[in-house]
């Protein structure tokens, strides 16, 4: 008998379509119509409704009238559900650590799509809610340390002297994160510390990834 062929499995396009409206929407700073989106996606019209009306009926999307559509709360839901049980959330009692003994606003985030994503994020008094929040790169030293060719052991921005972001990088299960402590101009003249401090929290971070 002959030796069966191997086949190689590839990649569903629908499943990638429909990630992608999703994406499109989560980014979008209001509501999107069918056509802005099949004209970011490159998808055509019935496919572009057919692939929004399925997402309508899992609860990832709303329709807030024929052809406007928005995000909806099951893309949340499966967001916060997915991020319970990622184990660097495990680092948030570090970060408190940090934002009490430095005294400055601490984050932890990623990029993505060329911007920055948030996975927590303090004020120099209490945490705050972080998860979701997104910004341009050029705003954000995580984002510019992590978009860098090569990346640097650090990047320090500051838009306006005596405001300063510092940012390095750690590495949580095969992913780049960076962690970034800020002086807001509410916070007085506190002085970065120095790039060794910063990086000792990260070891400690990486630390709590679990093993295998």
């Amino acid at each position: 008998m002959p030796p069966k062929k191997k086949t190689t499995a590839q990649p569903n396009q629908s499943v990638r379509n429909g990630f992608g409206i999703l994406e499109a929407l989560a980014a979008s700073d209001g509501p999107l119509t069918t056509g802005e989106i099949g004209q970011r996606l490159g998808l055509h019209p019935s496919v572009t409704s057919r692939l929004l009306l399925t997402l309508c009926e899992m609860g990832y999307v709303h329709r807030l009238r024929r052809g406007l559509w928005t995000p909806h709360i099951g893309l949340a839901a499966l967001s916060s559900m997915g991020m319970r049980h990622t184990p660097i959330m495990n680092c948030i009692p570090i970060l408190e650590e940090m934002r009490r003994a430095l005294g400055l606003t601490v984050a932890i985030g990623m990029a993505w799509r060329g911007e920055v994503v948030y996975l927590f994020q303090s004020s120099w008094a209490e945490a705050v809610p972080g998860l979701g929040a997104h910004g341009a790169a050029q705003g954000s030293s995580i984002a510019q340390l992590l978009l860098a060719d090569p990346m640097p052991d650090h990047f320090l921005l500051s838009p306006r002297p005596p405001t300063f972001t510092l940012a390095v990088p750690l590495q949580f299960a095969g992913q780049t994160f960076g962690l970034a402590v800020t002086n807001t101009p509410n916070l007085g003249h506190i002085p970065p510390p120095t790039v060794a401090t910063l990086q000792a929290y990260a070891r400690r971070i990486e630390a709590l990834q679990p093993e295998g």
